[in-house]
């Protein structure tokens, strides 16, 4: 399994574009793609906020690119929360630190184009 960092996710599906050819042929190869439980709600966020836009509602965006076959919401649990809250790294985003656990306990490499996280040295990044 890989992650897919929230703008990563929504690049794949909405502007695959925007992805980096490393990027977009890990994604496109990839069998198993985590998507984090809190990059739902970043999603959401970022939508209400009018800081991002889809051709249809977000709910129905959500569900329909979790439900593509390489797609696997990675939820929030116990171990993912303990995890992020132990990280040895000084970065106050919330989101991004669940990100960096759920791919810490799921020993995957991060899709993403964040700077902060590729320099985080406990997991692997694309890009």
């Amino acid at each position: 399994m890989i992650i897919a960092d929230t703008h990563a996710w929504v690049w794949w599906h909405a502007s695959p574009k925007k992805l980096s050819a490393r990027a977009r042929a890990a994604l496109g190869t990839s069998s198993e793609i985590g998507l984090c439980a809190i990059s739902c709600w970043e999603i959401a966020t970022l939508v209400a906020r009018k800081r991002l836009s889809f051709d249809r509602d977000v709910l129905l965006w959500l569900k329909q690119s979790l439900s593509t076959s390489q797609a696997r919401l990675v939820p929030l649990d116990p171990d993912i929360a303990v995890a992020c809250s132990q990280l040895k790294w000084n970065h106050s985003d919330s989101a991004d630190r669940l990100i960096v656990a759920s791919a810490v306990i799921h020993r995957a490499q991060i899709v993403t184009k964040d700077e902060r996280i590729r320099s985080f040295r406990q997991v692997q990044s694309i890009w």
